[in-house]
């Protein structure tokens, strides 16, 4: 189901003029990202997978490298992890450095659509695509990379 995640990915790089291109050689990220400042390394995963708990239904999944045993994600792999809640087409764009130390993520899209980000760890980056479109570089944090010149 990642390849349907990856091609709303990339419509929707396209609707905010983001450039995304596909990587020609095996690697841990889908795309590289380029905002006309800054490129970025982008892992897409959706979930479509939901369980039923008392602060409503969550949707849960397995955000790691690999088929069965799946390792963490490291900020030498990838830059941003790029979630699609599927079938609400609801994003979470989180910066590698804020996933965390799991595999497992648990995300309340029902709950944010209604403006409650209280519940997940996650919730503050329900649909951030701020988070490709001005995030300053990992490598030099304080300023944004310049554009190449010509």
């Amino acid at each position: 189901m990642d390849n349907i995640g990856e091609v709303l990915f990339l419509a929707k790089c396209m609707e905010l003029d983001l450039v995304a291109s596909r990587p020609y050689a095996p690697c841990k990220y889908d795309f590289i990202v380029d905002n006309s400042n800054i490129l970025y390394r982008v892992q897409v995963k959706m979930i479509g997978s939901t369980r039923q708990t008392e602060a409503g239904d969550v949707y849960v999944g397995k955000i790691g490298s690999g088929n069965k045993n799946k390792s963490l994600y490291t900020k030498k792999e990838i830059d941003v992890l790029a979630i699609l809640c599927y079938p609400i087409n609801v994003w979470y764009i989180i910066p590698i450095e804020e996933a965390g130390e799991v595999v497992s993520m648990y995300f309340y899209p029902n709950r944010s659509i209604l403006g409650d980000f209280s519940t997940g760890k996650h919730e503050k980056f329900f649909n951030k695509w701020n988070n490709l479109l001005n995030r300053p570089s990992c490598n030099n944090k304080s300023k944004a990379s310049k554009p190449l010149e010509t």
